[in-house]
């Protein structure tokens, strides 16, 4: 059980470790305590979003949430869906939504990098540039520049944006041979292990799959 607000924004502030992992998905509290952590911590929205024990009356609390993310975990909630049968379908998303995240300046900065070293020292090919969701290097350069300002500028953007937004700081962070690769530091002024770290929160918190990956191309049937 949670003993206090304050103790668990300090595992939600912790390094990440599986430790972390399984007290925030696994963590137990009333119906107040949760409450009086949202109330407390709102940079903990996330995490509590994620946990699969909190209650209907904290689910719709955070169902009224701007963030994208938070809505995305109450729409997948199983007792969310069991009581609001009639709320959006969060399998069934259009990828052409535009929708907002309340990200850190530190993930919307390291997202921006991602999209804008691109043009230096990144090297992309035609053909990259298409499975990244572009239809060439040169759009790749036109949309980075428009979906970088969008995000730096906390503006919402479609789920498609949001997807290559983060496929192309993946690979654009990792890539020593078309991405910045050992670079990355150097041209952004941010160490791997930060932005590994913030990568890997990005991953949990943007949903990037599902329907936005499937308007990249066919999507195989699995066997």
């Amino acid at each position: 059980m949670i003993e206090s607000a304050a103790q668990y924004a300090q595992w939600c502030e912790a390094v990440s470790s599986p430790e972390r992992s399984r007290f925030l998905l696994r963590a137990r509290a009333d119906t107040s305590m949760w409450l009086q952590i949202l109330e407390q911590y709102p940079q903990c929205l996330r995490q509590v979003s994620r946990n699969s024990s909190i209650s209907l009356q904290v689910l719709e609390r955070l169902r009224a949430v701007r963030d994208f993310g938070v809505q995305y975990n109450v729409l997948s909630n199983d007792l969310w869906r069991q009581t609001h049968p009639d709320d959006v379908d969060p399998f069934k998303l259009n990828p052409k939504e535009r929708v907002e995240y309340d990200l850190t300046a530190v993930e919307r900065s390291v997202l921006r990098q991602g999209l804008l070293q691109w043009g230096g020292p990144a090297y992309c090919t035609e053909e990259l540039s298409i499975a990244m969701g572009f239809t060439s290097v040169a759009d790749l350069f036109d949309e980075a520049e428009r979906i970088g300002a969008a995000i730096e500028g906390c503006q919402p953007l479609r789920h498609i944006d949001w997807t290559r937004a983060l496929l192309a700081t993946e690979i654009d962070f990792m890539s020593d041979i078309v991405g910045a690769g050992h670079d990355w530091s150097i041209v952004t002024g941010f160490s791997d292990e930060e932005t590994l770290k913030t990568i890997r929160e990005l991953q949990y918190h943007l949903v990037a799959g599902g329907a936005a990956l499937r308007a990249f191309g066919t999507i195989p049937k699995r066997s």
